[in-house]
């Protein structure tokens, strides 16, 4: 299942497509063992909290979760997630980073790691992540624009610039 959240880049509105993962008692293979009662229990009160808006609270509990099942990759994307959407950029991308490390498989984090360095000023990791994040899902025009924002400053304007025809092709107006 996806869901929108907001977030700003550069002062424009836009919405990042998360995914709310299933359950961590179906979580990655190679951190069933993880996966206890306690666990289980945190993560609960995390969604809990971020549908009540308690963000600091959601973090809290997804740190907790970490301690107890440091191989557990979801848990990374959705700490990740919650600072990323926070505008917490520099916390956001050593945990997505790692989360990445353990399931490299995880789109919406390995976006975010990129928009997160496109905040941050650190166009050379941003752009492969974003290549990678725009061929995916050219539609993204917030992942196209973002995008294209780093080619320029990677000196890249021609690449920049069929990124940024394609996006008046897809958005006339």
């Amino acid at each position: 299942m996806k869901m929108a959240f907001p977030f700003r880049i550069g002062g424009s509105l836009f919405f990042c497509l998360c995914l709310l993962l299933a359950p961590f008692a179906r979580a990655a293979h190679s951190s069933q063992d993880e996966v206890t009662p306690h666990v289980q229990q945190l993560y609960s009160e995390a969604q809990a909290a971020q549908q009540q808006g308690d963000v600091t609270t959601a973090i809290a509990k997804y740190r907790a979760m970490i301690r107890l099942a440091p191989g557990l990759a979801p848990a990374y994307n959705n700490l990740g997630m919650l600072y990323f959407n926070a505008g917490r950029y520099a916390e956001a991308a050593p945990v997505l980073e790692h989360g990445l490390k353990l399931n490299p498989r995880m789109t919406t984090a390995s976006t975010m790691l990129g928009l997160s360095w496109f905040e941050l000023g650190e166009n050379e990791k941003a752009e492969p992540l974003l290549e990678r994040a725009a061929a995916a899902n050219p539609s993204d025009n917030n992942v196209q624009m973002s995008l294209a924002h780093v080619l320029l400053a990677l000196g890249r304007n021609d690449d920049a610039i069929r990124h940024l025809n394609e996006d008046v092709k897809r958005n006339p107006k």
